[in-house]
């Protein structure tokens, strides 16, 4: 099986740009959310986008941790193969 290190870390770095665009996009919402609810107070829609907006913080999080864990797990296999591949080629140059 050919597997191309250098695919794994681009891999890996496109994820991470996803989930940096993610978080900024997260970081937008909620602000403009916090903003709308704090104009609103005293109206049921301030507490109603509120709690939209603590499920929304939620939703993200585990987003931006599962792009993370993949990214990791892509730059971790590369190593591993790398390291692998490399321990097999000097055992047969032995």
């Amino acid at each position: 099986m050919q597997v191309n290190l250098e695919e794994l870390s681009k891999a890996a770095g496109s994820i991470d740009n996803i989930r940096d665009s993610a978080n900024e996009t997260d970081n937008t919402a909620q602000k403009n959310t916090t903003t709308a609810a704090g104009s609103l107070s005293g109206w049921q829609s301030s507490k109603a986008l509120t709690d939209l907006d603590g499920r929304w913080a939620k939703q993200a999080t585990a987003l931006s941790t599962t792009l993370q864990s993949i990214s990791q797990g892509l730059r971790d296999s590369a190593l591993y193969i790398g390291g692998t591949e490399s321990a097999v080629t000097h055992g047969f140059k032995k």
